[in-house]
């Protein structure tokens, strides 16, 4: 064999490997991915660290009774009881728990023909007083009534001599809406069971029917969509104008399928649309709690552009591209940027993340590492929550500036040294893209290290969407827009919803309020009148 034939079989050996190489690392994404798609479908959605330090992290298939009963497992006491991760809260005393509950006492009386002694036959018994057995709570049906609301009408009997009418009728409260037999006390409940648990309208028209009122689900839509238009727009416009003046914001989106919106978009059957959802920040002791949804066809950022017009203040958000039309800082959200290192971790079944293929000896990988000191930063500022901005400002600084230095060069350390393929590297050029942003909270004690406020806000439209699946119009989606920004608003500030709605429905009935900022200003869910009226 000539040299120039070695030569040739060499390069040819070579490309193989390379192939090889190539072909082995594909596969090994391809796994990887396989598992992530396995983890999304049955694993735990949890991102709680003491979920994700335990190797059994997918969803058990038998009965829980089977999988949690232990024999010699004591009791739970008062003290609370010592289990695994964690200690759990005492229960709470039988008085604690109905504590606010009317009370009503029931004494069982000893039958007439028992009050006599049985050693001493005839000799009657004399009453001692009574002894306390037990308590009970017993469920009263709701019920419905009917009523029908007649006018009086007075009449001047000296203006009736002359030939005159001379009749006056007592004031009556106009109808919610025209020709309809809707109440705020029955708004309030239809409304509150659709947006604040999730009940949607077929559901509750078969518990309407039980009841005797064939209310049809047609009947509820109507009263959203109108009380909507003609009372909550209002309050929500008032709402939109004290939260664009606010110095910190929080954002976030969703999808929402609207049919005859769909329909309109004949180039792409079923498209989705977007509920929008924007939010004060809670660390900012200067701005009430706000949450405001808004429906938009379309994801594009000039909604939000449109929406937060006159806002100069800081945005947190997640890296959604959109949001960077909006001339004003931004603050990125370390919980999005964490999931992504969750991802890494659950897609490898070793628990370290991919980055092991590369590390064989670090079993843990790279993805757990920058887990841990995430959950460091964050155990830091959960302590200072309850901090004035100023204060929480210089502790940041002190305390979580040197582990945000140290958690980005660490990651600019590791960056060369990760598949790029694979979710480990991706999550940590997601990171290192975002510092800037990331970094922006320690900046300002008003900023929130997550955009969690938004998420627990848009929360109960999506498990809401899960149970009603679409809306049918635009019109039905503005106004489940305008009724969850209601809703949500209220329960930030510590209402009732359903006594909220009610309030304010029976406060705004027969009102010139539109435009008249000092009056909505009263029915407000954070004013001291609605507080003191509607608390939870």
């Amino acid at each position: 064999m000539t040299e120039a034939e070695a030569e040739q079989l060499r390069r040819e050996n070579q490309e193989l490997r390379e192939k090889v190489a190539s072909f082995e690392e594909k596969l090994e994404a391809a796994l990887v991915w396989n598992e992530q798609l396995r983890k999304a479908l049955f694993g735990r959605k949890s991102e709680k660290i003491r979920v994700l330090q335990t190797d059994d992290r997918e969803i058990s298939l038998f009965d829980e009774a089977e999988q949690e009963a232990k024999a010699g497992e004591p009791e739970p006491d008062a003290c609370g009881t010592t289990v695994k991760a964690h200690t759990r809260k005492p229960k709470r005393k039988r008085d604690e728990l109905l504590e606010g509950i009317p009370h009503q006492k029931k004494t069982i009386p000893l039958p007439e023909a028992e009050r006599f002694c049985n050693r001493h036959p005839g000799t009657p018994l004399v009453k001692l007083g009574e002894k306390f057995v037990r308590t009970e709570v017993h469920y009263i049906p709701q019920k419905i009534e009917v009523i029908d609301i007649y006018q009086e009408a007075w009449q001047c009997p000296a203006c009736k001599a002359e030939d005159r009418f001379g009749i006056k009728h007592a004031t009556v409260s106009p109808s919610l809406l025209p020709h309809s037999i809707v109440t705020p006390e029955l708004a309030a409940h239809v409304l509150s069971q659709k947006y604040a648990f999730a009940v949607p309208f077929y559901r509750q028209e078969s518990a309407w029917r039980a009841l005797g009122l064939p209310l049809s689900r047609t009947n509820m839509a109507n009263w959203a969509i109108g009380l909507g238009r003609d009372y909550f727009l209002p309050l929500v416009g008032q709402m939109k104008a004290r939260l664009i003046a606010s110095d910190v914001l929080h954002a976030d989106e969703t999808t929402v399928q609207v049919h005859k919106e769909s329909a309109k978009r004949t180039k792409r059957k079923n498209q989705v649309s977007w509920m929008w959802l924007y939010a004060a920040s809670p660390l900012d002791p200067e701005s009430p709690d706000i949450r405001i949804f808004e429906y938009c066809p379309g994801r594009s950022g000039e909604n939000a552009e449109k929406f937060l017009e006159g806002f100069h203040g800081i945005l947190v958000h997640d890296q959604f591209h959109g949001y960077n039309r909006l001339a004003v800082e931004h603050a990125a959200c370390w919980a999005h940027m964490r999931r992504e290192f969750v991802k890494a971790l659950s897609a490898d079944p070793r628990q370290g993340g991919e980055d092991v293929l590369r590390d064989p000896e670090n079993r843990k990988g790279k993805a757990w590492e920058a887990i841990c000191k995430i959950g460091a930063i964050a155990a830091i500022e959960e302590k200072l929550n309850d901090l004035p901005p100023e204060e929480r400002k210089e502790a940041r600084l002190r305390q979580e500036k040197p582990l945000v230095e140290d958690f980005f060069a660490w990651l600019e350390s590791i960056r060369t040294r990760l598949l790029p393929k694979f979710q480990t590297a991706k999550a940590v050029n997601y990171a290192l893209n975002a510092k800037e942003r990331l970094s922006r909270y320690l900046s300002d004690g008003r900023i929130p290290m997550t955009n969690n406020a938004a998420e627990s806000a848009i929360r109960p439209f999506t498990i809401g969407r899960k149970n009603w699946l679409f809306s049918d119009s635009p019109k039905g989606a503005e106004a489940s827009a305008a009724i969850y920004s209601i809703i949500e608003t209220s329960k930030a500030n510590g209402l009732d919803p359903e006594k909220y709605l009610s309030y304010v429905l029976t406060e705004m009935r027969g009102k010139s309020f539109v435009g008249n900022q000092e009056m909505l200003e009263c029915w407000m869910p954070w004013s001291k009148v609605v507080q003191d009226n509607c608390k939870a």
